[in-house]
């Protein structure tokens, strides 16, 4: 007993249950929130899970419309379960919100997404449903065939698939505000999203001809997000006021 009438041992363990208290509400909040970050994250995973099992499948049905005669219905499958594991770890790439402003994985992931949608409407619009017999038909197609052989044209129509998807798909993205600083991610990641479309379309032909679709798609995926996102800096740059 002090003087004044006080008790330091009191103080003393006063001073410490408060402590206490503090600990165990700060243990039971961060409790608190790890479980809610679990669980919409496993939410999240599901969803992805979904939406990557439903796009594939789609996607298989789509691009094998015309390989019905030429495809062994499990190719179609492994394709299609294949396809599936890309889109669920890239949707959950997005949903997640994986990486970082250096490696911006949800930012590419989203490019490859839109530029598998675009190349989903190039395949509904087309008006065969093989785009590499419908390319040989035309006059560009053709023309690339006589002269330089079937794998050049065959080369030909994946770089143009590939740069009009990316283009699109990088411009989308940049406009929505979306637009990472890496290209080569986004066009790798636009490049398997897509590639196993290419896949489907070449069931049946040699391994050469899918080989040359697979150059050009490579090739154009990088063209495409890496001239869509020179255009969008452009664009920024007209619209900012002079001084």
């Amino acid at each position: 007993m002090t003087q004044d009438g006080s008790n330091p041992r009191g103080s003393v363990q006063a001073t410490e249950a408060v402590r206490e208290g503090v600990r165990l509400g700060s243990r039971d909040a961060l409790a608190r929130d790890v479980d809610r970050t679990s669980a919409r994250t496993v939410r999240r995973l599901a969803i992805a899970g979904v939406l990557g099992l439903v796009s594939a499948a789609a996607a298989v049905v789509l691009f094998a419309r015309g390989a019905d005669d030429r495809a062994d219905p499990m190719h179609l499958a492994l394709c299609a379960a294949a396809w599936s594991s890309v889109l669920v770890v890239a949707y959950a790439f997005v949903l997640l919100r994986v990486g970082s402003r250096r490696v911006p994985v949800a930012q590419a992931s989203v490019v490859a997404l839109l530029g598998l949608a675009v190349a989903c409407v190039m395949g509904v619009a087309c008006p065969h449903p093989m785009m590499l017999d419908w390319w040989m038909e035309t006059p560009l197609g053709g023309l690339v065939q006589n002269r330089f052989g079937l794998e050049a044209s065959t080369l030909c129509i994946g770089l143009c698939l590939a740069v009009i998807s990316g283009g699109i798909a990088s411009f989308l993205a940049a406009a929505a505000g979306w637009a990472g600083t890496g290209v080569l991610l986004s066009a790798g990641l636009l490049f398997v999203t897509v590639w196993p479309a290419i896949a489907v379309q070449s069931l049946g032909s040699s391994p050469t001809t899918l080989l040359s679709w697979t150059v050009g798609l490579a090739l154009g995926s990088a063209i495409g997000v890496a001239s869509a996102r020179s255009l969008w800096r452009l664009l920024r740059l007209a619209r900012r006021p002079a001084h």
